[in-house]
């Protein structure tokens, strides 16, 4: 399987399953925030499959629940933190969850997430304004303009999550030697 970092990305059809230490590889996340996503049940992660084996829990995620990790990772990483992350999951799905934001940008059309924050307000004030949306490459100019135009004191962050996904999908293909 090619996958196209300009937003042609197609999930593998296999029913792969990884452990935590495998997530932390595949994804580069760390074994502590990794654990914090969880245990918090923060953006609609859990694992699909939690088993206890005697004094040990074994969580197992799904290639869904690996993506929806990536995509959190990728905007942590980027210097969002959580509550403007929540926000990000809102304006892509609706709902706060990490998996059906990352199938959603996985689609055709996604390989950019384009986010725009308008500057902090002081207290009392109403919240600062947030857009986000995904964008192909080719688009991506475009949009930047625009929202510079409507918004030019914002902060704009571009978050490749194509190249994101693309990179994690090429790691799995290594891990299962295809």
């Amino acid at each position: 399987m090619q996958c196209s970092v300009l937003g042609c990305i197609q999930r593998m059809e296999k029913n792969y399953a990884f452990s935590s230490s495998d997530v932390s590889k595949l994804v580069g996340i760390t074994p502590i925030y990794l654990n914090a996503i969880v245990q918090r049940k923060l953006y609609g992660i859990s694992p699909s499959i939690s088993e206890r084996h005697g004094e040990m829990r074994m969580r197992i995620f799904s290639e869904e629940d690996l993506f929806g990790i990536a995509l959190v990772w990728s905007l942590f990483e980027s210097g969002l933190r959580t509550q403007t992350i929540r926000e990000v999951l809102l304006q892509l799905v609706e709902v706060e969850d990490a998996n059906a934001a990352a199938d959603h940008l996985s689609r055709p059309g996604g390989a950019y997430l384009v986010i725009v924050r308008g500057s902090s307000k002081s207290k009392g004030k109403a919240k600062p304004h947030l857009r986000a949306e995904a964008v192909l490459r080719e688009d991506v100019t475009e949009l930047v303009g625009e929202c510079v135009e409507e918004h030019p004191t914002a902060n704009i962050l571009l978050v490749p999550v194509g190249t994101k996904f693309a990179e994690v999908e090429k790691k799995i293909q290594v891990m299962y030697g295809e």
